[in-house]
């Protein structure tokens, strides 16, 4: 291929055209139908919330036999194929490889391949390295299929939409090492966590994870002192109307401002947070009233604190300009 047209005359061949639609659909049929990996979906889709039922059905299914078969048919797919574009989706740190394998609105699967000699490098500390552990704030699982992987478990003290994570000190505890070995199944709660440690061999993971948890968000803390460092949004859901706000105040829509208000009444307090920035953004002078709700009655103790921040600029704005 020599240039841009070559290109585009082989992706307009007629045979070339129904070749690649062809392997397509019997790989496609091979995904939906024989793997089993649909009815999977489907079945677990229906279990809802219930992550015991959840990571019983996932864990039954992907035997090493069956992942075996399922990458067998991806290999044999990308050899026969040069257009191949897997169902599954990859992911890779320094350490892991990962494959979504299957997923629902409830939950996701992940096939996760870890390096040894990787993850050694990447636990090696040199003087001011700062170390940190992260938690989904929702239930996952994990089965080791092959190899031996050393853990920590961590534990995160529980809490709500209420708690001043900014204030509370020491959140995440660590436990004892210990060692996983080939067959050997970890369930943990949305207040739990797994560290992969350094000594084990080449490993292979399937890890369940549920998309809802009791944790109001998820949680980043500093492996030394178990504080906060940070939180982000469980799932896409709240970050999507954060931004479907922004959207809405800079499009300067005329039913902008009762959409961006009705957040005010979310049951997390970083989309009312935000929702109560994008007011005064749109209307400093209009928003005073929600500013002062927010202040004075609002359950998360860090937005009473950034309304009462916002209070004193709004009117130093509005005196400014009178």
């Amino acid at each position: 291929m020599r240039n841009g047209s070559d290109w585009q005359t082989m992706l307009r061949d007629a045979d070339y055209e129904a070749e690649v639609v062809a392997k397509a659909r019997a790989l496609g049929v091979h995904h939906r139908d024989a793997s089993g990996i649909a009815a999977l979906e489907k079945q677990v889709a229906a279990l809802g919330d219930d992550a015991a039922a959840s990571f019983e059905a996932v864990e039954d299914f992907f035997t090493l036999s069956r992942v075996r078969e399922v990458l067998a048919a991806e290999r044999a797919a990308f050899a026969d194929t040069r257009t191949f574009a897997s169902k599954f989706q990859g992911f890779s740190t320094s350490s892991q490889t990962a494959m979504a394998v299957a997923r629902a609105r409830n939950f996701i699967t992940l096939l996760v391949a870890i390096d040894p000699h990787m993850l050694k490098i990447g636990k090696q500390r040199r003087p001011g390295d700062k170390r940190s552990v992260s938690f989904s704030g929702t239930p996952f699982s994990m089965k080791l299929l092959r190899g031996t992987l050393p853990v920590r478990r961590w534990v995160l003290t529980p809490c709500d939409d209420t708690t001043d994570l900014g204030a509370v000190g020491r959140m995440a505890s660590p436990a004892m090492p210990e060692v996983m070995v080939a067959g050997e199944t970890i369930r943990l709660g949305s207040f739990e966590t797994v560290e992969y440690l350094a000594g084990g061999t080449a490993a292979l993971l399937l890890i369940t994870q549920m998309s809802n948890g009791e944790a109001p968000v998820a949680l980043t803390c500093d492996a030394d002192s178990g504080e906060v460092r940070s939180t982000q949004a469980v799932g896409q859901a709240p970050s999507r109307l954060q931004m479907l706000a922004s959207v809405a105040r800079m499009f300067d829509r005329d039913d902008a401002w009762d959409a961006v208000r009705g957040l005010l009444d979310h049951p997390l307090h970083f989309v009312r947070w935000h929702a109560l920035r994008e007011l005064i953004g749109m209307d400093a002078g209009r928003a005073l009233p929600d500013i002062l709700r927010l202040m004075e009655s609002d359950p998360q103790p860090a937005v009473r604190r950034g309304a009462g921040t916002a209070l004193a600029m709004v009117n130093a704005h509005l005196a400014k300009a009178a």
